[in-house]
């Protein structure tokens, strides 16, 4: 819960950037990208690829606010029951 309590000084805006748009979006759309390539599902991937990774990025933004406030609830469930 401390590092938590670091995480959440840094702001919900910050967090949403770095755990969801670069760190969930960024891997998620060039993993899939690498995958539809290999799978050979991929005509045009010049176009395909900066989609992809433009759209998983930007999903990245709910995930990343999902999270946040999954760990917020968790966070102030665990200052009550310290209290």
């Amino acid at each position: 819960m401390q590092r938590w309590a670091v995480t959440r000084a840094h702001g919900q805006r910050r967090f949403v950037l770095i755990h969801g748009v670069c760190l969930w979006g960024l891997i998620t759309g060039i993993s899939w990208s690498l995958l539809m390539w290999l799978r050979g599902s991929m005509p045009n991937p010049a176009i395909q690829v900066p989609v992809a990774i433009v759209l998983f990025a930007l999903g990245g933004i709910p995930w990343g606010l999902l999270v946040w406030r999954y760990s917020e609830k968790a966070f102030r469930s665990h200052e009550q029951q310290a209290s």
